[in-house]
C-alpha cells in the first residue's frame, strides 16, 4: 500500500502503562503502514520523535495530525498552535465519568473529538466520532490446550475498588472451596494496599488462601489469558475496558458486569460470554458454577468471530479515515 502525504503524531505523557498506552501501542503499527506515524513523549513502546523533529513538522508546510489523550498533552498542543504550529488536533475521551469543566474547555479546542462508546459524547457536534479501542487478533490468540485442561480464573486490572476484585473473590470463594483444583488469580499493580489487604483477609476467612494469587503487571498478558479457562471482569466503572476484548480474542469465556464500559455491547449474554449486575456476587457465583458443572465454555473460534468489528485493523482504518477527513 502506498503511503499518503501527511504525518500522525500521538502525544503520550504518562509513566504508567495504562489502557490508553496499550491502545496507542496496538494502533500505531497499522497507521505506520499507511503514513508517517510516531509518538512524542514517554512511557510507551513506540516509534518516537524528539523535540526538534516535532517542531520541524509542526512549523513546516507539511500536513500533520496531532492526537492527544490527556489534559497536559492538550495544553502543550494548544501552546504550540498559539506559537504558530500548523496541525489538525484530535483528542480522545477515555474516561467513563463526565469531564470536568477544565477538560470540557480543553476538548472543545480540538478540531475533532473521538469517543469510545455511543454513550460517552458530552456534546452533539458533527465533529465527534465514535471509534472504540481494538484488539490485535494475532497477538491475542487461543492456546492449543483443551479448555477442560484449564483450571484458572483470571481477573485482570489494577488492584483497586473500582475494578471489583473483592466482589470476584466473595462470589467465587464457595466455588473454590468445593473445587480445590481450581485457582483464582488477580493480575495487576496494587494501587490501593488497604483494599488488597482486605481481599487477602477475606480469602483467609473463607479458607481459600492457597487458591488465590496476586501477580504483578506483566508485558506477557497474552500468555496469561491463554492459561485461563474463565476471565471475570467485575469492574464498577470503565471508560472502555480492553480486558474482555483481549480475553475473548484469546479464547476465554468471559463474565463481565452489565452496562460498564463496552461490556454490554461486546457480550451477548449466553452467546459469547455472560453478564451480571455490578456487585452481584451471588449472580457471579451461579454463572461460574453453571459454566463449570455443565461445561458451558464457548469455542475459541466462535468467540473470535463475534468480535470481528473490534479487530485492530478495522479500528485503524476508521481512525485513519477520520484523520484524513480532517485535513
Amino acid at each position: 500500500m502506498s503511503k499518503t502525504d501527511f504525518n500522525i503524531i500521538h502525544f503520550h505523557f504518562h509513566r504508567r502503562k495504562t489502557g490508553v498506552t496499550k491502545s496507542i501501542e496496538q494502533l500505531l503499527p497499522f497507521l505506520e503502514a499507511k503514513t508517517s506515524s510516531a509518538v512524542f513523549g514517554y512511557g510507551i513502546d513506540a516509534n518516537k520523535i524528539g523535540p526538534r523533529q516535532l517542531l520541524k513538522q509542526l512549523f513546516s508546510k507539511s500536513q500533520t495530525v496531532v492526537h492527544v489523550h490527556r489534559n497536559k498533552e492538550m495544553m502543550l498542543a494548544l501552546l504550540l498552535r498559539l506559537l504558530g504550529g500548523h496541525f489538525s488536533l484530535f483528542t480522545t475521551r477515555h474516561a467513563a465519568t463526565p469531564p470536568s469543566g477544565l477538560t470540557r474547555f480543553l476538548m472543545r479546542q480540538a478540531d475533532r473529538k473521538i469517543f469510545l462508546t455511543e454513550e460517552a459524547p458530552f456534546d452533539a457536534s458533527p465533529k465527534n466520532s465514535v471509534i472504540p479501542h481494538g484488539v490485535d487478533l494475532t497477538t491475542f490468540s487461543p492456546s492449543a490446550s483443551a479448555i477442560g485442561e484449564k483450571k484458572l480464573i483470571g481477573v485482570v486490572g489494577r488492584i483497586r475498588k473500582t475494578k471489583g476484585q473483592k466482589v470476584a473473590l466473595a462470589g467465587l470463594a464457595s466455588f473454590l472451596k468445593t473445587h480445590p483444583d481450581w485457582h483464582l488469580s488477580f493480575i495487576g499493580k496494587v494501587d490501593q494496599k488497604q483494599y488488597a489487604q482486605k481481599i487477602k483477609e477475606l480469602a483467609r476467612s473463607k479458607g481459600v488462601t492457597q487458591q488465590l494469587s496476586f501477580l504483578t503487571q506483566t508485558e506477557q498478558i497474552n500468555a496469561f489469558y491463554r492459561r485461563c479457562a474463565l476471565v471475570v471482569v467485575p469492574s464498577f466503572s470503565e471508560g472502555f475496558s480492553l480486558v474482555p476484548l483481549e480475553a475473548i480474542a484469546s479464547g476465554c469465556t468471559v463474565i463481565a458486569t452489565k452496562n460498564v464500559g463496552v461490556h454490554s455491547s461486546l457480550i451477548q449474554s449466553g452467546k459469547n460470554g455472560y453478564l451480571f449486575d455490578t456487585g452481584d456476587k451471588e449472580s457471579l457465583a451461579q454463572i461460574v458454577e453453571n459454566i463449570v458443572e455443565n461445561s458451558q465454555f464457548f469455542p475459541a473460534e466462535a468467540l473470535r468471530k463475534s468480535i470481528g468489528k473490534w479487530d485492530i485493523k478495522n479500528i485503524a482504518e476508521q481512525t485513519f479515515t477520520a484523520y484524513k477527513g480532517s485535513l
